[in-house]
């Protein structure tokens, strides 16, 4: 592929989507690799994606390279469950806890997460 005819953010899309590939082809079972992927996700910008549930709102926090890429990984760890409604990078200023990425938050945790950088 040719860096020169697509747009930047377009190919950081396909090389994350490309990347998710190789690591469902390719299981890593080396700790020193996992390491060093957990280092590039604490480095990724957070995006906080909003789904439609049962009439509730559930919202999932992702690492990724961009909106596209958050979506991905969150519907391949099955955290996409339900219509998706919004999604936005979080300001690298916010400080999430390490145990409110990856995983469905409630209304009221989403609700009590926003009320901390409020």
């Amino acid at each position: 592929m040719n860096a020169n005819l697509l747009p930047q953010h377009i190919q950081e899309t396909v090389d994350a989507i490309r990347n998710f590939g190789n690591f469902s082809a390719h299981p890593i079972n080396d700790k020193t690799s996992l390491q060093v992927i957990d280092l590039i996700q604490k480095a990724m910008p957070l995006y906080w994606l909003c789904y439609l549930h049962n009439n509730q709102t559930c919202v999932v926090i992702e690492p990724a390279h961009s909106l596209i890429h958050a979506r991905l990984r969150a519907a391949l760890d099955g955290l996409d469950e339900g219509e998706f409604t919004e999604g936005h990078e979080l300001p690298r200023r916010w400080k999430v806890a390490e145990q409110m990425i990856g995983r469905r938050l409630s209304q009221a945790d989403a609700k009590r997460l926003l009320a901390k950088f409020e």
